[in-house]
C-alpha cells in the first residue's frame, strides 16, 4: 500500500492560503489557510458553494470554484495530484493590491480615452491627405493606445467586479448575447490570421445574465486563445446547455499552459514578471473570467490535451424568482463608447485594423 504523500512542505512554501484534501477531508493546511479559518479534519463538500459536481469528477486540469472560508465566500483553484486535491485560495493581500491598482487606473482612464479619440480624429485627417506612411505609424500608435486602455480598464474593473455585492443581472436570451459577440469577432479574426468557429445554442435559453461581465469574459478567453494559438490554426468556441447550466468553451491548438502560471491561472495580480513571455500578463484577464462565472454561480475549468488547451465556463441558469437582482441602473460604458471588440482584442489584431474605415 502506497504511503500518502506529505504536502506540508510544499504548502508552507506557497504564498497563497493552501490546503490538501484527501478522501474528501482536509488533510493538511498551511498557516495562511489557518488564518482564513480552514481547519484540518473538515469535510470539503459542505464548504463548496459552486462546482461540487465538477469537483467530484475532477481527474485532470485546473478547476476554479467558490467555497466558504470562515464567514466569507472565496475563489479557490483546485488541482488534482494523484488521489489528492490541492486547493489554493485567493489571498486577501491581493485585494489591497488590486484596490491600489484600481485607484491608479481610475485616474488614467479619462486621459487615455481622450488620447484614443484624438488619435482617431487625426487618422481621419491624415487619410484625407493621403499620407500612407504617417497613417501606418499612427495605426500602430492607435493600437498601442487601445492596448493600454484595455489594461487600464481591466485594472479598475477587476476591483469593481470583485467588490460588488449585487450584479446587474437582466433577463435575456443567452444565444443572442454570445452570438452578437462572435458576429463582431468573425469580422476581425481572419485579418489577424485566425479562424474562429462558433457553435451556438440549438434552442433559445432565457436566463438572468450579466451581459457586461460575460462580454468581458468571452473577449478575454478569445484574446488568450489567439495569443497562444499556432499560426493559422482554428479556434473553436461553443455555447451549449447541460441541464440547469450553460457551458461556454474556447479551445485552441498552440502552447500548453506553462507550469510557472498553472497555480496562479485564475488569481488576480499574482504573476511574476516574465521577460521571456510577455503574453502571460498579470492575470487580470482570467480573473475577470472567473468573476463572471462566480456571478452566475458557476465555475471555470482549464484542461489540455497535448498542445490543445480548452477553457470552459459553467454558468448556472438563474431565473427572476430565484435570485436577488439589483434595481436597474444607468450603465457607464467602460470603453468610453469606443469599440469593445477593438479594445479587448488589441493584443492580437494587426495595426491596420485601427485605421478609419477598418474599425467596427
Amino acid at each position: 500500500m502506497d504511503t500518502p504523500k506529505d504536502y506540508s512542505p510544499l504548502l508552507d512554501r506557497m504564498p497563497h492560503p493552501a490546503f490538501c484534501v484527501r478522501d474528501g477531508v482536509i488533510a493538511c493546511v498551511n498557516q495562511s489557510a489557518k488564518n482564513r479559518m480552514i481547519q484540518e479534519g473538515s469535510e470539503i463538500l459542505p464548504m463548496l458553494l459552486t462546482g461540487a459536481d465538477q469537483y467530484a469528477s475532477l481527474t485532470e486540469g485546473i478547476l476554479c470554484l467558490t467555497l466558504q472560508a470562515g464567514d466569507l465566500p472565496c475563489c479557490a483553484t483546485v488541482m488534482p495530484s494523484g488521489p489528492d486535491r490541492i486547493f489554493l485560495l485567493e489571498d486577501t493581500q491581493a485585494d489591497l493590491q488590486l484596490q491600489a491598482m484600481s485607484l491608479a487606473a481610475l485616474h488614467l482612464r479619462s486621459p487615455m480615452t481622450g488620447l484614443v479619440q484624438s488619435a482617431g480624429k487625426l487618422s481621419a485627417l491624415l487619410e484625407e491627405k493621403g499620407d500612407s506612411e504617417a497613417l501606418s505609424q499612427l495605426s500602430r500608435m492607435n493600437r498601442s493606445l487601445h492596448q493600454i486602455l484595455r489594461m487600464v480598464s481591466n485594472m479598475s474593473d477587476a476591483a469593481r467586479y470583485a467588490s460588488s455585492t449585487l450584479s446587474s443581472l437582466e433577463l435575456m436570451e443567452a444565444g443572442s448575447l454570445f452570438g452578437e459577440i462572435f458576429q463582431k469577432v468573425s469580422l476581425l479574426a481572419s485579418s489577424a490570421g485566425y479562424r474562429v468557429r462558433f457553435s451556438n445554442l440549438e434552442a433559445p435559453v432565457y436566463a438572468l445574465l450579466d451581459s457586461e461581465k460575460l462580454e468581458r469574459a468571452v473577449y478575454n478567453l478569445l484574446s488568450n486563445a489567439m495569443k497562444y494559438a499556432a499560426s493559422g490554426s482554428e479556434i473553436t468556441a461553443q455555447l451549449s446547455r447541460q441541464g440547469d447550466n450553460l457551458l461556454f468553451s474556447v479551445k485552441n491548438d498552440g502552447d500548453a499552459i506553462a507550469d510557472s502560471i498553472r497555480s496562479d491561472l485564475f488569481c488576480r495580480y499574482s504573476r511574476e514578471p516574465s521577460l521571456e513571455d510577455g503574453r502571460n500578463g498579470i492575470g487580470l484577464g482570467m480573473a475577470l473570467v472567473r468573476i463572471a462565472a462566480a456571478v452566475h454561480n458557476g465555475t471555470v475549468l482549464a484542461t489540455q490535451d497535448g498542445q490543445s488547451v480548452c477553457i470552459t465556463m459553467r454558468l448556472s441558469l438563474q431565473q427572476p424568482s430565484s435570485v436577488r437582482v439589483s434595481s436597474p441602473v444607468i450603465r457607464v460604458d467602460y470603453a468610453g463608447e469606443l469599440s469593445h471588440c477593438l479594445i479587448e482584442l488589441s493584443d492580437v489584431l494587426p495595426p491596420e485594423r485601427y485605421l478609419p474605415g477598418k474599425q467596427i
